[in-house]
């Protein structure tokens, strides 16, 4: 329960299912942390493990760990409907399916709470996920005070797909701190380089994602066997681990590519990478709705290749501040990277990708939307 704060800032509270080391739980605890500077009082709840990012949180911001231990598991229903109740909570913000479907039974008959839900992911690569997403979590989001999603053509395929069309919805981009994510802050290209063997005169492809399906490393690495053999000084450099990592580390090795792909693992500062590349590619298949991870390299001044899903088209101009390709085409990537080895041609890219960033999907531009949001939800509430 929130003790001793001031009773005249907005009480918020933030609902994820963890805080694993992932983009929407990073966004998240980024825009808790930011209004807990400002006039609202903010919580922080999870349902459970893991919590990677729990150090991260502000000192302002409150931490309520609801202990989830299986499945089904209902108590954390109960506890969260407990903890709103006795901190007069008057906002809930519920994060992607299964926190807004908690969110939703934890504050049923709580008149005074009004309950805001927001979808990261587009597309499916399970059919449970997919028949979860459609008759479940969907139906529940029809009945929230306002549904925030990442991209307007999330918003059309959840229409069109899911049936899921919310009287009170919005799109609310992504946004990331420009001074942050700049090579005039940290530019480490020369000692990242030096440390993987890396020359500086090497062409280098780089990804920084969770190696999982959905995010096709596999179609990347192949692409970059194909890239070797017209450009011998091409390096792939990937950050990040994930569940296919073996796999992947398998499939580099049987393509005899161990002298040219590094695989850095997970980091706690990607800009250090970031500024060793000379291309950012995203080969993602499905999920991606706006991807934090393109925003930080657009923002590095790295030319983006991105796949055409979801928000993507949103973020870039395609041929102006990036390149984008269809999904799953190992040939149109190949293609793109074959393009980008010309530098004047990376250095027009980039510095279009940083100001587009800049322009449109600054933090400080994003975070104004939030407010945007909570004070249009609060005059609501008083009429």
């Amino acid at each position: 329960m929130i003790e001793n704060s001031n009773k005249n800032k907005t009480r918020i509270l933030f609902l994820l299912s963890s805080l694993v080391l992932g983009g929407s739980e990073k966004k998240t605890i980024q825009k808790a942390n930011e209004l807990s500077q400002l006039d609202f009082e903010v919580t922080v709840a999870y349902l459970g493990k893991p919590h990677d990012l729990i150090g991260t949180l502000s000192g302002k911001v409150h931490k309520l760990n609801l202990g989830r231990k299986s499945k089904f598991d209902i108590k954390p229903i109960f506890m969260l409907r407990r903890y709103i109740s006795a901190s007069c909570i008057e906002f809930v913000w519920a994060v992607n399916g299964l926190s807004i479907l908690i969110a939703y039974m934890s504050t049923r008959g709580l008149g005074s709470v009004r309950l805001i839900g927001s979808t990261n992911t587009t597309g499916y690569i399970t059919t449970k996920g997919y028949l979860l997403a459609k008759y479940i979590y969907s139906r529940v989001m029809l009945r929230l005070d306002t549904v925030v999603f990442g991209s307007a053509l999330q918003r059309y395929e959840y229409a069109t797909i899911m049936k899921c069309e919310p009287e009170n919805s919005l799109v609310l981009y992504n946004g990331v701190d420009i001074d942050y994510f700049s090579l005039n802050v940290i530019n480490k290209r020369i000692e990242i380089r030096n440390y993987y063997n890396i020359k500086d005169e090497d062409y280098v492809v780089g990804i920084v994602a969770k190696i999982r399906p959905e995010k096709n490393i596999r179609g990347l690495i192949m692409s970059f066997t194909q890239l070797k053999k017209s450009i011998d000084n091409a390096k792939l450099v990937i950050v990040g681990d994930g569940v296919l990592l073996e796999e992947m580390e398998a499939l580099v090795k049987e393509q005899c590519l161990s002298d040219s792909v590094v695989f850095v693992g997970s980091v706690k500062d990607v800009r250090p990478y970031l500024s060793a590349m000379d291309v950012f590619v995203l080969n993602s298949t499905a999920v991606e709705t706006f991807s934090n991870a393109a925003l930080e390299a657009m923002a590095m001044c790295l030319p983006v290749v991105l796949t055409d899903v979801s928000g993507a088209r949103e973020m870039i101009v395609n041929g102006v501040s990036g390149l984008l390709i269809n999904p799953d085409n190992e040939s149109e990537l190949l293609a793109s990277l074959l393009k980008l080895f010309d530098e004047d041609y990376r250095f027009i890219l980039s510095s279009s990708a940083r100001k587009r960033v800049v322009s449109d999907f600054s933090n400080s531009k994003a975070l104004k939307n939030y407010i945007k949001v909570l004070e249009e939800e609060n005059s609501d509430n008083l009429v």
